[in-house]
């Protein structure tokens, strides 16, 4: 396959030379690269695993191809002018994209719908792309014709003079610019020799345009779709509850689903940016989802290497680590970074803090500590309505924020927040174990790590409340439903 367009000699010049540069069809195709054994994970002779740098594209992340190709279409069709402002609901690469082509496209200011509970990190970055940003309040379960979703405020807004919504989730240039992009460079690169394509879902644009693309040319080409699993934070896509905002038929694309969580997600990822691959959060995610669908359907796929020869898979890397280092920190263990050393006096107390193994326990070695009976006791007590106090000398600490623990926490904890640490720490707790919750296991060993250098018994648990719900542990929850 020859693509046309593209500019061989990677030069730009002249009056478009802006907007030609930013067009992902003039580039030379983004790499294709084939991953070791030892970073995907499954030993399968035969298996071949590649992975499609879309976070090398100009604007650093695959969401600028259906932006591209949104703005193009919008264009040629008459539907905005010099003076239309852009109005988006996306916290993320889409509105970002659409920030910085919009300039090429000699469009008005851009402006993003985004969810309170944006990271820092992802907020800096919108507003580095001159993006004026109105954080508003999510439902708990968002649903698309919900007046409070961003999803509808953008519509609404977009209806007005002057106003465009690009609508990410139902416009149909968002699968369209990735069957011309993106599965056409893989074929070509591929020679038409793909077996199995791997995408996170959270508009389903990728999944669908690349997929339908890939399969005109492999009618035998099969399909994953990697979904977050319920309560696990992983930027850019969703879980599988909620994918009914969008309006391209995903089911129709996808063979199997898989879903994936946090803690695997960003850890996958750190492997990759190690190994010299610098890719964010959702990359890790699909390579993820990718390993345990080849492990869950292993037979399925060794048959199909006895019956061709080999099982050539594909998976997509959504865009760059750097908004994402605070979330890296906040969700992935300690023992993932190497330990700073300080050759200084008078360091702080908290830089000089010290990390043991035998700081954290289990969640269900806490259980039986905390309420003197097994995990699967506390459940058969709790089904019977027959409440479990909790034993004698001991405390539960939970540093989630407030509106996580006001949604679920474990029964007696007790909400606390590092002002209270310093207070607690000073009147000190000779007598009592502590037991540290947060959401996935990094806060509560740092707070550990404080207690147990002022001789106060404290343990964290291994995961936070992520490992705690994962066993299905009982938990007060609130009336609502976490995403």
């Amino acid at each position: 396959m020859t693509f046309a367009c593209m500019n061989r000699s990677n030069f730009f010049s002249g009056p478009s030379s802006l907007q030609d540069f930013l067009d992902p069809s003039k580039h030379a195709p983004v790499p294709l690269v084939e991953i070791p054994e030892e970073l995907h994970g499954v030993h399968m002779p035969g298996l071949r695993v590649f992975a499609k740098m879309m976070q090398m594209l100009p604007l650093g992340n695959v969401k600028s191809v259906p932006a591209f190709h949104m703005l193009k279409e919008a264009k040629e069709r008459g539907r905005c002018s010099p003076n239309t402002q852009l109005v988006e609901s996306s916290s993320g690469n889409t509105v970002f994209s659409l920030a910085l082509l919009a300039k090429a496209f000699g469009l008005g200011d851009v402006h993003a719908f985004a969810s309170k509970e944006v990271s820092k990190g992802k907020l800096d970055m919108l507003r580095l792309a001159g993006i004026h940003v109105t954080l508003h309040e999510e439902p708990i379960c968002p649903n698309p014709d919900d007046p409070k979703s961003g999803i509808v405020k953008a519509r609404r807004k977009g209806g007005e003079p002057g106003w465009l919504n690009m609508d990410q989730y139902q416009n149909a240039a968002n699968p369209r610019g990735h069957k011309d992009v993106t599965a056409a460079q893989i074929l070509a690169q591929l020679d038409h020799q793909i077996d199995l394509f791997a995408a996170g879902l959270g508009t389903t644009g990728t999944m669908v345009g690349t997929a339908t693309a890939l399969r005109e040319a492999r009618p035998e080409l099969r399909t994953i779709g990697v979904v977050r699993a319920p309560n696990n934070p992983v930027p850019g896509v969703r879980t599988q509850a909620l994918l009914s905002p969008t309006g391209f038929s995903y089911d129709k694309t996808v063979d199997y689903l898989e879903a994936v969580g946090t803690v695997d997600a960003f850890a996958t990822s750190l492997k990759m940016i190690r190994s010299g691959m610098l890719v964010g959060p959702s990359s890790g995610f699909a390579l993820a989802g990718l390993r345990a669908s080849l492990l869950r359907h292993r037979r399925q796929w060794e048959d199909h290497i006895r019956q061709y020869g080999r099982l050539h898979a594909v998976f997509i890397c959504c865009d760059l680590p750097y908004p994402y280092i605070d979330e890296y920190m906040q969700y992935l263990p300690e023992v993932y970074f190497p330990p700073v050393q300080h050759d200084m006096e008078n360091v702080t107390f908290r830089s000089r803090v010290k990390f043991s193994p035998d700081f954290e326990i289990s969640a269900s070695e806490a259980f039986r500590r905390l309420y003197g009976v097994t995990p699967k006791e506390g459940q058969q007590l709790e089904a019977k309505g027959v409440s479990f106090s909790l034993q004698d000398n001991v405390e539960i600490w939970d540093f989630s924020d407030a509106k996580r623990f006001a949604e679920v926490h474990v029964p007696y904890a007790l909400w606390k927040t590092m002002d209270d640490l310093e207070i607690e720490v000073a009147s000190g707790h000779p007598s009592r174990t502590i037991f540290v919750f947060c959401p996935y296991g990094g806060v509560s060993l740092e707070v550990v790590s404080q207690l147990r250098a002022k001789g106060i018994n404290a343990f964290s648990i291994s995961g936070g409340m992520l490992s705690w719900s994962k066993a299905d542990m009982p938990r007060i929850k609130s009336e609502f439903c976490m995403r």
